[in-house]
């Protein structure tokens, strides 16, 4: 788990989003999806890389740069963060590696690149452009009075994350897990 004075996962929206994109288009590269507490988990470790998250870098990675070595696929990163502009990230990765760098780069990385597939993969375009609107779009489960947004996330396993989003005061943060 994330560190004193670290933003944990379950606090940063992106986490959201990189669960919700593996959730809706995993199936598109074959990718077995975690569970929300098994993502969460292996994104915080700063002791190893899992190999699930090693794995799903490089093939994202191979996509975004074609050739890509196993065993140099933080230099990978590190390149592909240049590249995007992603200038702070790179320089983190390049001065901690990626298993120390703090969850906040690792979830700005991996959404980064994650979103980078709608541009460089034209076969995994084609398949998103032929999902209706309705099944890719994530709606609020509510709102309360003072104009909060309510998310909720499912796993496989029934375990669940309900997210709080004030949009006035730009807050994010998970209320009941």
């Amino acid at each position: 788990m994330a560190s004193d004075g670290e933003i944990s996962c379950t606090n940063d929206p992106n986490f959201a989003v990189i669960y919700s994109f593996l959730k809706v288009f995993g199936k598109l590269y074959s990718l077995e999806v975690p569970t929300i507490a098994k993502l969460q988990e292996s994104i915080e470790n700063t002791q190893e890389v899992s190999d699930p998250l090693k794995d799903l870098h490089l093939r994202l990675l191979r996509r975004a740069l074609k050739s890509v070595q196993t065993n140099r696929w933080e230099r990978s990163l590190i390149k592909f963060c240049h590249q995007q502009s992603y200038h702070q990230e790179a320089w983190e990765l390049e001065r901690f590696s990626y298993k120390k760098a703090s969850t906040q780069v690792k979830l700005r990385i991996l959404k980064l690149l994650l979103e980078y597939q709608f541009t460089c993969h034209t076969k995994f375009k084609n398949a998103v452009n032929a999902i209706s609107c309705k099944e890719l779009r994530l709606d609020p489960i509510g709102r309360d009075r003072s104009g909060c947004v309510y998310w909720l996330q499912v796993d496989h396993e029934a375990n669940l994350c309900l997210y709080k989003e004030d949009q006035d005061e730009e807050t994010w943060q998970m209320v009941a897990r």
